[in-house]
């Protein structure tokens, strides 16, 4: 039970994509920054892409930009991102905003996931040492 996700990598160069930014978590909603450098050690610039789904089932939950329809991701091809943050804008509704390389700050909306079915499976108690 459960899932993952593959990252990408740059056909011509090879060069992978990687998740170094902190990822941010918020009523159900999980999101995180993956960048894909270019490659040059002098001038450090890459791709960045935002994604965010729904850490219950998996599923995307960002919004296009274009319609609402939900979008696997959102690339920012003006520079990796360099910061991101779920930001809480009321009744029940989240936004991630990010930061990149460029100094551009980017907001995107996401669908409510439908419902938290999440149990606690177990219980562990910590003692405390005195």
């Amino acid at each position: 039970m459960g899932w993952y996700f593959d990252l990408w990598a740059d056909s011509i160069t090879s060069i992978a994509s990687r998740v170094y930014i902190n990822p941010d978590v918020v009523s159900g909603i999980a999101a995180f920054a993956v960048n894909l450098p270019n490659g040059q050690p002098c001038t450090p610039s890459g791709t960045g892409a935002i994604l965010a789904f729904d850490f219950a089932t998996g599923k995307t939950v960002l919004k296009s930009r274009t319609t609402n329809d939900a979008t696997a991701s959102r690339i920012d091809g003006s520079g990796v991102i360099t910061d991101l943050s779920l930001i809480n804008i009321g009744a029940g509704a989240l936004d991630v905003q990010s930061g990149n390389s460029a100094g551009t700050v980017n907001t995107d909306e996401t669908i409510p996931p439908k419902s938290i079915n999440l149990k606690r499976l177990n219980w562990r108690e910590v003692p405390n040492v005195e």
